[in-house]
């Protein structure tokens, strides 16, 4: 039941019991057939006087064959153009299958001519989504429609083709219901409040610095039964404010509600109205948080691009064009043809959708036209076999030229690159690649002879190698996947360096939101961005980080991702990749050069479990650490080094000179691995900066301790190669504990300002060709250790295992003959576990010649319980670690 006050606010109520109002007629007042192509005049609305939702009469829309539709366009239905309004039916629906009932409304002005752009259409229903029982439907009209002055409505129930759900192509069966049909009652037009709600300035962004506020107005001419209250969540879904809102009359100004200075993000607010017990609207609004420490970015030339759909530019324009605008894009794909796409806007063109192409020109970004998939016109008149796309353009110009060529010539100047499909679509293109072959040189030809700029684009998956077409191809542009692992994504890049004068491009589809974590998600996402472009892409494309909500007052909704394009583009969009740079075995870093100011920018994260480092750099001057939202800070500084906090999502450094960082990340030490007890062993150390050539000075190498190296000091200088090399002998110690090890490197460059570079050389002990995994556990017998050995060589090996203990006797086992390829695994028991509480355990596994080892040293602490925690007095193996290939006990 409804309450009084909510009837007061019912501007029109249909039960459609109609004779009390001397209607004795079959057909309801007011109420006008629809004339149209495929709606039969014999379909007629009636009155069911034995049926209806909460009492009979109902009407009742009969179809056989055809659709029907009934109008109500008169001036019964008066408005206010500052209100907004909610008209609701209740339906049923009888043997409805392939026909669906729906309800639509549209504003008429005070000629009763129908405002087109304020129609509003609810959701279709049959009976498998209505149930066998009565469904409700809403439309909601917004207020601010200035020649707003009554309401249309239509109930229509309407088969598969006119819905526009067929294709209408050759022999195609189309299926229709030819005895069924649809009640409706209760069709109920209900005055909305007056609500103004938005940023104060109307704003959908505000830097992190400034106050935040949201301008908030309710008023009604009974505004007593009315409740309000705000609620603001983050990017999480985490309520971070709550805020009741007072009602006013039609005079009331509205008040603007402070939500403080909510940090870096995005966040959602949600303005719910209620009467009594009744939810009458909910509108929400989205805002930006920025930091003002980010950079602008710089309009044109930055290596991201935006797909659009393209479908809708008309409401949106405006708003995407400002944020592209604010995000500094550098490319943005439209689609051309569409499925959807009229013989009128073919031939014609669309104005708004042009005029859209022109702008983002004018902004300096590259504009992608792509032949998404063929127009429904032009692809009825093939066989349904032949409308895929390729297939299509396949077939002889003559057969689809007309519906190329206008576009080509209208927009010939103003788009700079034409695409033969979208992106998404690469990996399904045909099996054995002939039509797609042909496709390309047919339109290869045509845009070559219509359009000026003549550049062609073909997406291609990034898992199949280049194609022999490829010199056709102006640009490939590959179709990469958000959730590709890095390493993989450099070796899949790789084959398409080489392309000629072939350009290479990046389409990335985003890991779904709901199998990724929300950071994660966008992580991955910038992650394959920053390595697409380093490994030689020229443009990465992501789709557009907003949603379009037309039924709302603002068109547009930004997403998180806006935010994460934003630094991306503000702080590497136009920077020129310089390539990776190795540190360390667990960080991913990337360099880049600013473009203009000619600093540096580095690109860091880890992919470790565990998901969080610290880097020590020597960077100079003028350090500032941005995370992936834009939030800047400052490195720790220590004995002129930064030290950097890396964690799985990238983090960018900006500094000066990456002169004295090339060189560090440039040393190397080449040869493989050491084994224990051997002398005299020659490796060599590598010294390469590509950029660096002509930079010469001295290198100190420091040994561990019982380690021998020499040369310790030597001259220096890179060649015109940018790369320097020098032998060094080492003695290892038959003690060396298997892992890796860094040996201390100073770099002294002479020059002007001499500089000294602190660096490191990384070397392994191991068993070459054995590699052995160590894992310490408990059982109730004690402490139980074991080795699993496999042989890697091309040999059969004999081999000793000792294990070495505090209180226990010495244990040895031998193994005879490991052939190549095979794996051997030993467990020991120590008993008297207690007893070894806080010693080391020694494992080594010795070659039969007894010269070289592999050692592994295993502290005990206390043994966990099997929920994890610990026991007094028993033991435990110190945490497993990742060495050589092998899981080994940490030393």
């Amino acid at each position: 039941m409804s309450s009084s006050r909510i009837l007061q606010r019912v501007v029109k109520h249909f039960d459609f019991d109609e004779e009390p109002l001397g209607n004795f007629e079959p057909t309801p007042m007011n109420w006008e057939p629809f004339a149209a192509s495929g709606y039969p005049p014999f379909l007629r609305v009636r009155f069911d006087k034995h049926f209806g939702h909460d009492a009979p009469p109902s009407i009742w829309l009969p179809v056989s064959g055809g659709s029907i539709a009934t109008r109500y366009a008169t001036r019964g239905i008066p408005v206010h153009p500052e209100s907004s309004y909610r008209i609701s039916a209740w339906v049923r629906t009888r043997n409805l299958v392939h026909a669906r009932a729906q309800l639509s409304a549209v504003y008429l002005d005070r000629a009763l001519r129908a405002l087109e752009a304020t129609s509003r259409v609810s959701r279709a229903v049959n009976d498998a989504e209505a149930g066998s029982g009565w469904t409700r439907l809403d439309v909601v009209l917004p207020s601010g429609e200035r020649e707003a002055r009554w309401v249309g409505l239509t109930l229509a129930v309407t088969q598969p083709e006119a819905r526009g759900a067929v294709d209408s192509g050759a022999r195609e069966i189309i299926r229709h219901d030819v005895n069924g049909g649809c009640w409706f009652d209760d069709l109920r037009i209900e005055r909305l409040p007056q609500i103004a709600f938005g940023a104060t300035d109307d704003s959908l962004i505000r830097l992190s610095d400034e106050p935040a506020s949201i301008h908030v107005r309710l008023a009604d001419v009974h505004p007593a039964d009315l409740q309000a209250r705000l609620d603001v969540f983050d990017a999480r879904g985490t309520r971070v404010l709550t805020r009741r809102i007072r009602a006013g009359d039609a005079r009331d100004p509205g008040e603007d509600v402070a939500l403080g200075n909510p940090p870096v993000g995005w966040y959602r607010a949600v303005l719910t109205v209620r009467s009594e017990n009744d939810e009458l609207s909910r509108h929400e609004r989205v805002f930006l948080r920025v930091s003002p420490d980010l950079p602008e970015p710089q309009h044109g030339g930055s290596f991201i691009g935006l797909t659009l759909d393209g479908s809708r530019p008309h409401a949106s324009k405006r708003a995407a064009l400002e944020l592209v605008r604010w995000l500094g894009i550098g490319a943005v794909k439209i689609p051309v043809w569409r499925s959807n796409s009229g013989d009128d806007e073919i031939v014609y063109g669309d104005d708004v959708a042009d005029d859209f192409i022109s702008t983002i020109r004018e902004q300096g970004a590259q504009v992608v036209g792509v032949l998404e998939a063929p127009p429904a016109s032009l692809a009825a008149r093939f066989p349904r076999g032949a409308r895929d796309l390729h297939a299509l353009l396949a077939e002889p110009p003559d057969r689809w030229r007309a519906y190329l060529a206008l576009p080509l010539v209208r927009l010939s100047g103003r788009v700079d690159v034409w695409q033969i499909g979208e992106a998404s679509s690469a990996d399904v293109a045909d099996e054995d690649g002939e039509l797609r072959r042909q496709a390309i040189d047919n339109v290869s030809r045509e845009v070559r002879r219509l359009a000026r700029p003549a550049t062609l684009s073909v997406p291609w998956p990034i898992r199949r190698l280049p194609a022999t077409e490829s010199a056709l191809i102006d640009v490939v542009d590959l179709s990469v996947e958000s959730r590709l692992a890095t390493r993989a994504l450099v070796d899949a890049f790789r084959p398409f360096s080489d392309l000629g004068r072939s350009a290479v491009w990046a389409s990335i589809a985003e890991a779904s939101p709901r199998h990724a974590d929300h950071a994660d998600r966008y992580a991955a996402l910038a992650k394959t961005m920053i390595v697409a472009r380093q490994s030689g892409s020229q443009r990465v494309f992501v789709a557009a980080p907003w949603r379009e909500a037309v039924a709302t007052d603002r068109p547009l909704v930004p997403d998180e991702a806006a935010l994460v394009l934003r630094t991306l583009s503000a702080l590497i969009g136009r920077a020129i990749p310089q390539g990776p740079l190795d540190f360390a075995g667990d960080v991913e870093a990337y360099l880049f050069r600013d473009s203009t100011s000619h600093g540096s920018i580095l690109a860091l994260w880890t992919d470790a479990i565990g998901g969080a480092t610290e880097l020590c750099l020597p960077l100079g001057d003028s350090v500032r650490q941005f995370d992936l939202w834009g939030r800047s800070s400052s490195p720790a500084e220590s004995d002129g080094l930064h030290c950097v906090r890396i964690g799985t999502a990238p983090t960018f450094v900006t500094f000066g000179d990456a002169r004295r960082l090339r060189l560090l990340a440039g040393v190397s030490l080449v040869g493989g691995p050491f084994e224990t007890a051997t002398s005299g062993v020659k490796r060599t150390l590598v010294v390469s900066s590509p950029t660096d050539a002509g930079v010469r000075g001295r290198i100190r190498v420091a040994p561990l301790p019982g380690w021998q190296v020499g040369p310790r000091e030597f001259p220096f200088a890179l060649d015109s190669n940018g790369r320097f090399a020098a032998e060094l002998s080492f003695d290892v110690p038959r003690s060396a504990t298997g892992g890796h090890y860094e040996f201390p490197v100073r770099i002294i460059v002479e020059g002007s300002g001499s500089e000294r570079i602190s660096a490191a050389l990384r070397a392994e002990v191991r068993l070459v060709g054995i590699d052995v995994s160590v894992f310490a556990l408990w059982r109730d017998e004690g402490f139980i250790i074991q080795q699993r050995i496999a042989n890697r060589g091309s040999a059969p090996a004999d081999l000793t295992s000792v294990i070495i203990s505090p209180h226990h006797p010495r244990q040895m086992r031998q193994i005879a003959g490991l052939e190549p390829g095979r794996t051997t695994v030993i467990e020991d028991v120590l008993p008297d576990a207690a007893a070894l509480r806080g010693k080391i355990v020694r494992v080594s596994i010795r070659r039969a010649d007894g010269l070289s080892a592999y050692h592994h040293d295993i502290r005990v602490d206390e043994a966990p319980l099997d929920d994890g925690r610990s026991a007094e007095g028993r033991p435990r193996a110190a945490e497993e670690e990742r060495v050589g290939g092998q899981h080994l006990a940490r030393p």
